[in-house]
């Protein structure tokens, strides 16, 4: 009888994990649940930056629901494209991926932002003194844009 009761409640938490992944309207309660800090993993604002910070991007929106992913990787392309010469030709992300989020697990396979290393903001390195120059015309680099 015990037994019966740790598979049923091993089902139920299995199940809940894997509707929380797949079913948007739980990963909602899940938001709901959570405190406000763990509520950003679900909606909130994932920062892209270089090694110099020279390129810097966000995207923002629900993750099952955003698109402004494809904005950050076309203006960093831009940006490289516009700007041969310059060092940071690696994009970085700096939100980190935290297991223990099982809300989050079919992002970590299934999503490309995950696959962009990971860099502290902390550890950012200064400006370069002199930015890299640009060979397009119309090019506008800025602060980090949403």
């Amino acid at each position: 009888m015990r037994t019966k009761k740790r598979l049923w409640l091993t089902g139920g938490i299995l199940f809940f994990v894997i509707l929380s992944n797949f079913f948007l309207p739980v990963r909602w309660i899940v938001a709901f649940i959570l405190p406000q800090k763990q509520q950003e993993s679900i909606s909130g604002i994932w920062l892209y930056t270089t090694e110099h910070g020279e390129f810097q991007r966000g995207q923002e929106g629900l993750i099952v629901f955003s698109s402004s992913y494809e904005r950050v990787t076309t203006g960093f392309d831009e940006y490289v494209k516009c700007h041969p010469t310059t060092p940071d030709k690696v994009l970085y992300r700096t939100f980190k991926l935290e297991p223990w989020q099982f809300w989050n697990w079919i992002n970590y396979f299934i999503d490309p932002r995950w696959t962009y290393p990971y860099k502290d903001p902390g550890v950012i390195k200064a400006k370069l003194l002199t930015p890299p120059p640009s060979i397009c015309p119309n090019y506008r680099s800025g602060p980090i844009s949403y």
